[in-house]
């Protein structure tokens, strides 16, 4: 079954309009290594999160560089899902699913046949994949 998730949001206006349009899922960007202008800090993610509209889950979006960082922003946002979009081993995401009591999602960004096989490998680790467009900074096109 197909479910919607609009990300990138960085204000709650953005969320609560993602929701009365049916969205099933609302992404924050949080803390990323990369530079976009969809990132939102920790703090503003916690105070957005905290009114989030109770039809829609809410996701955050992380390329951890360490399992710690992973865990932290965990621990600092209890978001029912999150996206790990950065490239990581299955290992990596074994060891973040087993400490945390949330939805994993996978991103997969589809370039060739090989992604999905690359999804394959996260398959038994991860409650979603979701696959995106490749972007030179990390982050999907849309």
């Amino acid at each position: 079954m197909a479910r919607v998730k609009i990300c990138g949001n960085t204000n709650l206006e953005d969320i609560e309009l993602a929701a009365q349009l049916g969205a099933d899922y609302v992404g924050i960007i949080v803390d990323v290594p990369v530079d976009t202008p969809r990132n939102v800090d920790p703090e503003k993610a916690v105070t957005i999160f905290e009114e989030l509209p109770f039809t829609t889950a809410g996701v955050v979006v992380i390329m951890p560089q360490s399992i710690k960082e992973a865990l932290d922003l965990y621990i600092k946002l209890r978001p029912e899902f999150l996206q790990i979009h950065n490239n990581v081993e299955p290992k990596f995401i074994h060891e973040i699913k087993t400490n945390v009591p949330c939805n994993i999602i996978k991103t997969i960004h589809v370039e060739d046949e090989q992604s999905i096989k690359e999804a394959k490998r996260y398959q038994r680790w991860v409650d979603a994949i979701l696959l995106d467009t490749p972007s030179k900074t990390g982050g999907g096109s849309g």
